[in-house]
This record gives structure tokens, sequence and C-alpha cells, in this order.
């Protein structure tokens, strides 16, 4: 059953769901301060909390501008198209654009273009070390992984997509001298 959080001077419907045997939840901005206003707009939650519970997720007629109940599907491609953008606006070079461009491209031969942003998880990462153990040397595997942790925080800090970070461990390498 769907109930109210109240964070940061706004409303929050709080879904809580089963996730691999513990409970997780699923935070759905209200975007309001009225209490009245929360528990009508929590009310309408409530009629597709089953399907917010199966991932699925929704674009609230507050959070759009043709005042609908809209399905959303964010996909790994769409993220990464804006995120390069971003990129760009805040003056990164283009060898730092291109490096994100070439890693996250890595990232998503393994899972796919279409694959759901907010489904991200831990085990996909460890999917993409795996897949790449044998292609890549390790050091390698860890320049991709670092811009993939910094294209999934920009989604859960920037954006907010994504609600909870996924860890992303980086492979041990052991220290080099310089070579000079």
């Amino acid at each position: 059953m769907a109930g109210l959080r109240f964070l940061k001077g706004k409303f929050y419907a709080r879904v809580r769901y089963p996730n691999n045997g513990r409970s997780s939840e699923k935070l759905v901005p209200l975007r309001t301060d009225s209490k009245v206003e929360a528990r009508i707009r929590l009310n309408q939650v409530k009629k597709v909390e089953a399907d917010l519970k199966s991932s699925i997720n929704y674009s609230f007629p507050w959070m759009n501008d043709e005042g609908e109940l809209n399905v959303k599907i964010i996909s790994i491609q769409d993220c990464i198209d804006e995120y390069l953008k971003y990129l760009k606006g805040n003056g990164c070079r283009e060898a730092t654009i291109q490096r994100a461009y070439y890693c996250l491209r890595n990232f998503t031969t393994v899972l796919g273009k279409g694959f759901p942003i907010e489904n991200i998880s831990s085990a996909d990462i460890e999917r993409v070390k795996a897949h790449y153990k044998g292609i890549l040397k390790d050091n390698g595997i860890n320049i991709v992984l670092t811009r993939v942790r910094a294209f999934l925080n920009w989604c859960h800090d920037i954006k907010g997509i994504i609600i909870s970070v996924p860890i992303v461990k980086m492979i041990r390498v052991p220290y080099k001298l310089p070579s000079y």
C-alpha cells in the first residue's frame, strides 16, 4: 500500500515492493507541499501501484505538460545523448566527450540501447566487466567503469531519473612504476 512521505519540503508517494528478498521503495514526487493535495495525488498513484512495483514508470498529470497519465520508459541511449550534451554545455573538452561516448557505447553494447535506465543494477555492471574481461585490459575496463559511474551519478544527481545509484566496483590492478 502506497503511503505519504515528506522530504525536503515536498510530499512523495512511497511505494514499497520486494526486491530479491529485500524490501525496496520507489518514491514518486507529488510536487506539492499541501497535504490535502498530496492525498488526492496519492490516490492516483495507488491506482497504478501494481504497475509501479513491476518497474513500469508513469508520468503523472502533475509531472507533464499534457496533464495526462502516461507510461514513461527512458532508455539508456536517451540518457546518454542528453549526458553528452550536458558535458558539451559545461565546457568539457572534445576529447573528454569522445572518451565518454566510446565508454558508454561499450556499456550499451552489453546491455542494449533500449535497456531501461531505472533497471540498471550492480549485477548489470558486473555483466559488463565479465563481457570485456578478455577483450580489454583491466585498466581499460576501469576507464569504462569510471565513465559509467559518472554517467549514473549524473542520472541520479542532476536528472533525478535513478533513485539509487548502483555500486560500481573497479578491478584491482597492481601499481606500476613510471616508465621513465
